[in-house]
């Protein structure tokens, strides 16, 4: 049982880093846009998993506030480039209302050993067995949902991106008015 374990285990991660590869490419062509726009008033599952402090944390608690959910793994590389950037993306709008979560899809102790060497001011939360990807049906890393205060997906962002970008800065500037 455990070996069958462990090669689902294996097979998530292999699935997961051939969507990193997708990701890129679609960014590569041309992917339109910052973000895309999901099917409207589609609301954000409500998920409660373990933060890498060890606490508890509920999604229905940020209900009232606009999130950032970010799902990543500290093996992907785009992930890797862009989690100094959501630090920045958070002290810039925090007090405009943003709220960031990061939900790594690995172990605690891969998600431990990346946060050691790459501080974060947001909660790191762990999705090991994939609680939070199957209902938000993330099929690629990394990948993220803006969430509008009433609990609504805004937008959803695949693929690499930048964060400080013009573009970037302009569709957060826009969405916190």
């Amino acid at each position: 049982m455990k070996k069958l374990t462990g090669f689902f285990r294996h097979a998530l991660v292999v699935i997961f880093f051939l969507g990193c590869i997708t990701a890129s490419a679609a960014e590569k062509t041309g992917h339109s846009g910052f973000a895309e726009t999901p099917q409207a008033g589609w609301k954000a599952p409500d998920f409660s998993l373990q933060a890498i402090t060890g606490e508890t944390v509920k999604f229905r608690d940020y209900r009232g506030k606009v999130v950032f959910l970010y799902f990543w793994a500290p093996w992907c590389h785009f992930c890797k480039e862009e989690f100094p950037q959501l630090k920045k993306l958070l002290n810039r709008f925090k007090d405009r209302g943003l709220s960031v979560i990061a939900i790594a899809v690995d172990s605690r102790g891969n998600v431990d050993s990346f946060v050691k060497r790459n501080r974060a001011d947001f909660p790191i939360l762990i999705d090991q067995y994939g609680s939070a990807v199957r209902p938000y049906k993330v099929k690629s890393l990394p990948v993220s949902f803006v969430i509008g205060r009433d609990g609504t997906v805004l937008s959803t962002i695949t693929g690499p991106k930048d964060y400080l970008s013009e573009e970037a800065t302009g569709f957060f500037e826009e969405l916190l008015k």
